[in-house]
């Protein structure tokens, strides 16, 4: 029980923490400096941020009903 709380947790926060993440790069993305390598790039990055956060917010719900279920 204790390590799919402590899983729990960390993949909550890390879920929050995500937003943030976004919001920089897609501010970083705005640079008129960028070449349009780095560009890709943060747009790349964006979406696996994207993705993770997809898949967070699936097991997330998972944990919490496994740790119910206990």
């Amino acid at each position: 029980v204790e390590e799919i709380a402590s899983a729990l947790s960390a993949k909550t926060q890390r879920l929050e923490s995500i937003d943030g993440e976004i919001a920089a790069v897609a501010s970083a993305q705005l640079n008129p400096m960028l070449l349009p390598e780095q560009r890709v790039q943060l747009a790349a990055r964006v979406k696996i941020l994207f993705d993770e956060k997809a898949r967070l917010r699936t097991e997330i719900p998972q944990l919490e009903e496994e740790l119910r279920v206990r």
